[in-house]
């Protein structure tokens, strides 16, 4: 198991924070045709939160504060993690005494036969450092077109994601840096959010709360409401 760090690449940025191996290192207590006993090996660490925690205070914040532009070190960081449960609970108090929020990518599946902990860890950091800006800037653009299609379903995820063709858009000098969000799409996310938000609240026997629908004639949202889906 890996813990990656990556934000949107810049000009001058790979955007590359890091990667780490959450590894623990043990004594082996028998002997076996591939090493002998009483030797030190590297083993895979079990997630948990505390786990999440700890990597996030050791090692991504101090990565980020080291690498982050300088001209950019005014700027609030928001760090993005989905819902699993060993992440870091977004109100823990000595995260929050660094002033952060929290972000644990973690995926990476080999292709090669690989013997033991150390040379899964020697292949992985092999392919991260030779990963392009090219990896990253698409898989942001893939996350735009995610979020998009799961306001359009209703917060749901149960929708095929279409094909946006980055590599011939990328030859052809014309991949956007950021995808359009409808005035529309956004609104409806706003009637869903609240639609949730009052399922969830006790309350008194009601009607049932329903999502208007959406006619030519509304107005769209002012820009100060279009701000939270304004990609970075």
């Amino acid at each position: 198991m890996f813990l990656c760090a990556v934000t949107r690449p810049r000009g001058d940025w790979d955007s590359k924070i890091g990667l780490w191996p959450i590894v623990e290192t043990y004594v082996t207590q028998r002997a076996s045709c591939n090493r002998a006993a009483g030797v030190e090996e590297l083993r895979s660490v079990a997630i948990s939160r505390e786990v999440s925690r700890q990597l996030l205070l050791e090692k991504v914040i101090p990565a980020i504060k080291a690498k982050w532009p300088q001209e950019k070190k005014a700027v609030l960081i928001k760090l993005q993690q989905d819902n699993a449960r060993t992440h870091v609970d977004e109100n823990d108090p000595i995260v929050l005494a660094v002033r952060c929020f929290f972000s644990s990518i973690q995926s990476l599946q080999l292709r090669t036969r690989l013997g033991t902990t150390e040379d899964i860890i020697a292949e992985v950091t092999q392919a991260f450092e030779a990963m392009t800006t090219d990896t990253p800037n698409k898989t942001f653009l893939t996350l735009q077109m995610v979020m998009t299609q799961i306001m359009n379903h209703g917060g749901r995820n149960d929708f095929r994601l279409g094909h946006m063709h980055k590599d011939k858009l990328t030859n052809a000098g014309t991949l956007p840096i950021s995808l359009p969000c409808d005035s529309q799409t956004l609104v409806s996310a706003h009637f869903d959010m609240d639609r949730l938000s009052a399922l969830d609240t006790p309350s008194p026997p009601a009607q049932p709360l329903l999502v208007p629908p959406l006619h030519d004639e509304m107005p769209p949202p002012s820009p100060s409401e279009l701000d939270p889906f304004l990609f970075l």
